[in-house]
């Protein structure tokens, strides 16, 4: 199997002039946080898949709850005015979760069509509101947000731009909150907060805040190295968003359904994002999935 793989399959995020020389890895089974290749070797996944397993592998109850709504009703589409009882019931429970925060919920089948969808959402919202230049969105170096061609544009890790003629031209890149990797000497980590948003507004400014839809940002990064923000960082961020008046969408497709504490990350920082996306660990894997839940405005 291994010796397939090699070729019929494009990796993501592979060298692939690699795999030519070595085989790739190929995993057989799962089994709660451990994984086994097809040479019978176990590992512990560290990474849970791609930060996609947040109950594990192989879940009897989850295997028993897929089987049973397969068996009622393998997949309907919430379009063309149809829709279906478990993705109206799963809409019910995702709002109720956020405590009537938010209105409504969007389905997608993976992060990267939910963050695709809001785009969308923010310009149709921009058109309808009658200020149609309303189109650049605030994003931070090192943030990951999908690998479709407008989440894409979205990340600030070059090498997902690189020969793909990226990003698009609707972003304004501000600075990563990486007090350890970014800080100046003996600066402390207020004065490192208070610098980055100084250079957030800054930037923002420049590009002019009333051509400005959103920023969208994860609460806590994860492709880029799972940074923790300063907890100064987002009371001044919320602050400073507030103030130019530029909703925040959180993209919660790898922190959101428990991994900073609370069922929705944002909440762990005191948010009150515009929008969500989420993705992931709203089915743990276990069926291709992705949300955003919508604000009433």
């Amino acid at each position: 199997m291994a010796e397939l793989a090699t070729e019929p399959i494009v990796y993501s995020f592979t060298d692939h002039r690699v795999y030519r020389e070595e085989s790739p890895l190929v995993i057989a089974e799962g089994e709660g946080i451990r994984i086994r290749d097809t040479a019978g070797k176990e590992y512990i996944d560290a990474l849970s898949g791609l930060w996609h397993a947040n109950l594990g592998f192989s879940d009897t109850e989850l295997i028993e709850a897929a089987t049973s709504a397969y068996r009622r009703l393998p997949a309907f589409p919430c379009a063309l005015g149809r829709g279906s009882a478990e993705a109206e019931a799963l809409a019910h429970e995702l709002l109720a979760a956020a405590e009537g925060r938010f209105s409504s919920v969007y389905f997608a089948a993976s992060g990267s069509e939910a963050v695709e969808s809001v785009l969308k959402f923010l310009w149709l919202a921009s058109n309808a509101d009658g200020t149609p230049d309303r189109k650049l969105v605030v994003t931070r170096e090192s943030g990951f947000h999908g690998t479709t061609l407008g989440a894409a544009s979205l990340a600030g890790i070059p090498n997902q731009h690189a020969g793909f003629d990226l990003p698009l031209p609707f972003t304004v890149r501000v600075p990563r909150a990486h007090y350890y990797r970014d800080h100046l000497d003996g600066e402390s980590r207020a004065e490192y907060v208070d610098r980055i948003v100084r250079t957030t507004r800054s930037r923002i400014e420049e590009a002019g805040p009333e051509n400005v839809a959103a920023m969208v940002a994860e609460p806590v990064m994860a492709a880029g190295g799972v940074l923790v923000p300063p907890e100064e960082y987002w009371p001044a961020m919320d602050r400073l968003l507030t103030d130019l008046g530029i909703p925040l969408v959180a993209d919660e497709v790898v922190c959101g359904f428990g991994r900073l504490g609370p069922l929705f990350g944002h909440r762990r920082f005191g948010l009150r994002p515009a929008a969500v996306t989420v993705a992931k660990g709203i089915t743990a894997g276990y069926a291709p999935l992705g949300a955003v839940l919508l604000g009433p405005d």
